[in-house]
């Protein structure tokens, strides 16, 4: 009786792992950045992207600079550490001043220090989560240049592999209890 009621707590405890385990590396690789805030959040416009060197390592310390040409807006922000950008709501801010979202009308622009600043029409819809991902050209004329994040091996199989060593416990620990009840 006792060795069943301890092998329901290793085996619950190693599906709670495995589940933990498992959402943190869908968490870990950036997705919920991009998702809006909130549990039934909506977005009326909104960039993602990345920002990377012409060599495809990611650059930090980014101004981000939605406008809106014919309106006169412009909707700055930063990019976060792994390289990659989301925009607040353009499409809601825009709507706040009593115009429409016209996306003809929109650029998006990014300066990284020591490199040329990048300018791009926008995605032609005026609505969603849109991608738009920037190639920085470093800038000759610049001495002083933001340090491209090296690059980064996958933590998947970083992860995959403590997930084994810890099933591989948990067995190790079930045997050595059945082991013990078995010897008493």
């Amino acid at each position: 009786m006792r060795d069943a009621g301890l092998s329901k707590v290793v085996w619950s405890s190693l599906l709670t792992t495995i589940l933990v385990a498992s959402a943190s590396n869908a968490a870990a690789n950036g997705a919920a950045f991009f998702r809006p805030a909130g549990k039934n959040a909506k977005v009326d416009l909104a960039y993602v992207g990345t920002i990377r060197d012409v060599d495809g390592r990611r650059l930090n310390f980014a101004d981000v600079t939605v406008t809106d040409k014919n309106l006169g807006l412009t909707f700055p922000f930063a990019n976060d550490a792994p390289g990659h950008f989301r925009s607040p709501d353009i499409g809601a801010l825009i709507k706040e001043t009593g115009e429409f979202v016209d996306p003809p009308n929109l650029e998006i622009s990014c300066f990284v220090v020591g490199y040329k600043m990048a300018t791009k029409p926008v995605p032609r819809r005026s609505h969603g989560i849109l991608q738009v991902d920037f190639v920085m050209v470093a800038d000759p004329n610049e001495t002083t240049r933001t340090a491209p994040e090296p690059p980064v091996k996958s933590k998947e199989g970083t992860a995959r592999v403590g997930l084994v060593a810890l099933l591989a416990t948990v067995v190790a620990a079930h045997t050595a209890v059945r082991r013990r009840s078995t010897d008493d």
